[in-house]
C-alpha cells in the first residue's frame, strides 16, 4: 500500500512540475493576451507558441496529451494542434448536459482558481 501511495504521489509531482512549466512558459504567457487582429499575427503567434511547447508523451507513458485554453482568443492549443475553443469543445470534449458556453466559462473561472474538475461523464467521437 505504501508503494502505490508512493507511486501516486511521484505522479502527482510530476503533473504539479508539469502544470507549472507551461503556467510559466514566455510564449504561453505571451499568446494568452492575443485577442484576435491580424490572422499573419495569430498564425505566427500560434506556430511560436508550439514549437516552444513541450511534448511531455516523450518522456513519460501516463500523460497522453494536454490542451491549454486560451480565454481571449478562445482557441485550444498544444504542442501539435490549434482548435477554436468551440470547435474543440464540439469535436473532442463534449459534457453530457453542458452548454459550450457554461463549460467555457466554469473552465476559465476554476482554472483561475486554480481548481480541477472532477470525472464526468464526457460524449467522444
Amino acid at each position: 500500500m505504501d508503494q502505490a501511495k508512493s507511486i501516486y504521489e511521484q505522479r502527482f509531482n510530476e503533473i504539479s512540475s508539469m502544470t507549472y512549466q507551461l503556467y510559466t512558459n514566455s510564449y504561453a504567457l505571451s499568446f494568452s493576451n492575443l485577442a484576435g487582429g491580424d490572422n499573419r499575427q495569430v498564425y505566427s503567434r500560434i506556430i511560436k507558441t508550439q514549437n516552444n511547447l513541450p511534448n511531455y508523451s516523450v518522456t513519460n507513458s501516463f500523460i497522453l496529451d494536454y490542451y491549454i485554453l486560451f480565454q481571449k482568443s478562445e482557441m485550444v492549443v498544444n504542442d501539435r494542434i490549434v482548435y477554436s475553443a468551440k470547435e474543440f469543445y464540439k469535436s473532442f470534449l463534449s459534457y453530457n448536459a453542458m452548454s459550450y458556453d457554461k463549460w467555457f466559462n466554469n473552465a476559465v473561472a476554476d482554472a483561475s482558481m486554480g481548481i480541477c474538475w472532477k470525472s464526468q461523464p464526457i460524449v467522444l467521437d
